[in-house]
């Protein structure tokens, strides 16, 4: 059991420890030296397409699926975003309790013209 618990260490063909397996003084990070990594943000743009299914109950389901869209820069300069198109997000079935999404789905199958 206390072989689970052993670090791994790569060998060489001839059965010695390899001399990259060892963490060498280069690969370790400095105590003044930071990691920042930027990931765009990414949001829900407006409603791509709609669907259809029959839930429990017999009960009619709204999906909905909206178009993705990213910052164009992470770190704009004049504070402003330009956001772009990123694609089309996953379906999910639409939220009846939020007036916001209700009046987008109508006025998107044109039930509601504002």
């Amino acid at each position: 059991m206390a072989e689970w618990f052993k670090a791994a260490v790569l060998k060489t063909v001839d059965g010695k420890p390899s001399v990259s397996s060892n963490l060498t003084a280069s690969a370790k990070i400095q105590s003044g030296d930071s990691m920042v990594a930027f990931c765009k943000p990414i949001r829900n743009g407006p409603i791509h397409s709609i669907a259809l299914r029959r839930g429990l109950n017999g009960k009619i389901v709204i999906q909905l699926r909206y178009q993705l869209e990213t910052a164009e820069n992470v770190l704009p300069s004049d504070g402003n975003i330009n956001w772009i198109h990123a694609g089309v997000g996953a379906w999910k079935d639409a939220d009846a309790d939020n007036l916001e999404e209700v009046v987008a789905v109508a006025h998107k199958i044109g039930a509601w013209s504002i």
